[in-house]
């Protein structure tokens, strides 16, 4: 049987060899699935907008120029790893994040983070005009939970949890009270702490 989990990763690895996230995702999906696995979720960060600076001869080993780290439980210890391009330590943590992860999971399903709000909408001759405030540069969030074999995506944009003096984020305190904005700052702080980049 381990002779033909094998086989079935080898050719995983081949079909994504393009190393996009979705296939990064996929084969480290496989390799949890091979190995009994199946309480799982994936934290991802990137930015727009932004430079890259690398020492030479440095390898990059980002996705798309993505952080991915992925959350697991296996026989009740809790792990972390990141995921890209090079090979990543895993490393074990507190229950914490997949206690709060698992309870937490349908009230994720249902969330979602609002747009940086200036004013309420407002309908005139029957169209809707939203007062939204944007920027140039931003930096992302996207969860990949794996619920019931199939992949489900929620994405933020962090300038949204944001608010300034001059233009008030009316969606401001409701955005700060989600727990999908909690999972993503119990995965920020642990990241930190356990030093990955």
């Amino acid at each position: 049987m381990k002779t033909i989990q094998l086989i079935l990763l080898f050719f995983a690895s081949q079909l994504f060899a393009q190393q996009s996230i979705d296939s990064i995702i996929n084969l480290k999906t496989l390799d949890l699935q091979l190995n009994g696995i199946n309480h799982f979720f994936y934290f991802e960060t990137y930015c727009n907008g932004g430079i890259k600076m690398l020492k030479l001869n440095e390898k990059d080993c980002s996705v798309e120029n993505s952080n991915i780290y992925v959350f697991w439980r296996n026989n009740d210890k809790d792990f972390l790893q990141k995921v890209s391009n090079c090979t990543n330590p895993v490393i074990e943590i507190s229950n914490k994040i997949i206690d709060f992860y698992s309870s937490n999971i349908n009230t994720f399903v249902k969330e979602n983070v609002e747009r940086y709000k200036t004013s309420q909408d407002s309908i005139v001759a029957n169209k809707k005009y939203s007062f939204v405030k944007m920027t140039v540069h931003s930096c992302f969030i996207n969860f990949h939970f794996y619920i019931n074999s199939v992949f489900m995506e929620k994405k933020f944009d962090e300038f949204d949890l944001t608010n300034e003096k001059k233009d008030p984020n009316i969606n401001y305190k409701l955005n700060k009270k989600l727990k999908l904005v909690e999972l993503a700052k119990m995965c920020e702080k642990i990241i930190k702490n356990t030093h990955l980049k």
